[in-house]
């Protein structure tokens, strides 16, 4: 019957993504995917799964509300990094997920560490992207007298590097506390290197009390 064919489409929780483009995804998904726009073979999982992997929605909630519509409920990822490969830009959350594909003039190094990737990808290394989103947070608006350009992840094991602007790549060891790396880094700066520290080609901190510089 017409009666119980899907005629409204009822959204809460969205900030970032606009109303209207989650609408017309699904709208799309009833006239081109698997689901059927009558109410009773409206399948609820389908359109979550569906949500899920397009946008990586938390707390993602579908519900139908008879005779004619549904109900979304949800919670939209928060963005914490910008992963780059090739000439491919992505925002990822907290954990490392890819969560979109963005625009790279949209891109700002100030709000989000602009993270590298090697050429075979390297979307699992959650542990070294966290590692970088805190060690961000602590050089954010010019902290210590640096300003951090991008960071990189690559297949050395347990490092995550970090490129100043004007300056050294410094390496460090997402093992180990990041205070203490980044205390042996601005006594270098300060005690021993002082004005020829922007003329370092890189800098390690990985290894205990020790610091490697060339």
């Amino acid at each position: 019957s017409p009666f119980f064919k899907i005629k409204e489409i009822k959204i809460s929780g969205v900030n970032r993504i606009p109303e209207e483009e989650i609408k017309n995804f699904i709208w799309r998904e009833l006239s081109e995917g698997k689901n059927k726009p009558n109410i009773f073979l409206f399948d609820v999982g389908e359109v979550a799964t569906v949500l899920e992997e397009e946008y990586g929605f938390k707390n993602l909630s579908v519900k139908k509300n008879f005779p004619s519509a549904i109900f979304l409920s949800l919670e939209e990822p928060i963005l914490a990094a910008v992963w780059h490969e090739g000439d491919r830009y992505y925002y990822m959350d907290d954990d490392g997920n890819i969560i979109s594909e963005v625009n790279p003039l949209d891109v700002n190094a100030r709000d989000y560490p602009i993270i590298d990737g090697d050429e075979k990808g390297n979307f699992g290394a959650g542990a070294r992207i966290s590692y970088i989103i805190n060690l961000f947070d602590d050089f954010k608006d010019g902290k210590y007298g640096l300003e951090v350009e991008r960071f990189k992840i690559d297949s050395e094991t347990n490092t995550a590097q970090m490129f100043l602007k004007n300056g050294p790549l410094v390496y460090f060891n997402v093992k180990e506390d990041i205070s203490s790396q980044i205390a042996k880094l601005l006594a270098l700066k300060n005690e021993k290197l002082k004005d020829n520290f922007n003329q370092k080609i890189h800098i390690d901190l990985r290894y205990g009390d020790r610091v490697y510089y060339k």
